[in-house]
């Protein structure tokens, strides 16, 4: 994935940019992917216990989003953590492409935190600009 389509996609620019500059870049954005007002703590945790695509390569491994955590922030930022189980093999720590019907895709920063008999388990931070 390019790099300017990840920050397009995780609205890095948007906040960096200023509100005057949101509606012109949101065009600039891949169809697709989920816009940054898409990636709020409250959007996720309307799909705790729901089912996430997420694809290492063209094949799709089923991870469901087990919880969503609010962090500490200050004014202007929204700071959280989400964390996924998947059955099956574990995947390295890495950027995966997540798909959810709700938010459709979007590249996302997982971490390894462990595994079980069961599977293994993922988390991802978001530090925002709102």
């Amino acid at each position: 994935m390019e790099r300017r389509t990840f920050i397009l996609a995780t609205g890095g620019l948007l906040g960096a940019s200023g509100a005057g500059h949101a509606a012109p870049l949101a065009a600039l954005a891949t169809p697709g992917l989920a816009t940054a007002t898409a990636l709020r703590a409250a959007t996720f945790a309307r799909l705790v216990n729901q089912s996430f695509n997420v694809y290492a390569s063209q094949r799709g491994v089923a991870m469901q989003l087990v919880a969503v955590k609010q962090q500490p922030s200050g004014a202007g930022h929204e700071q959280f953590r989400l964390s996924f189980h998947g059955a099956g093999a574990t995947l390295p720590s890495g950027t995966y492409t997540v798909e959810h019907a709700a938010i459709g895709q979007v590249p996302m920063y997982l971490e390894a935190t462990g595994s079980d008999a069961q599977g293994a388990s993922y988390r991802a931070d978001f530090n925002l600009l709102v």
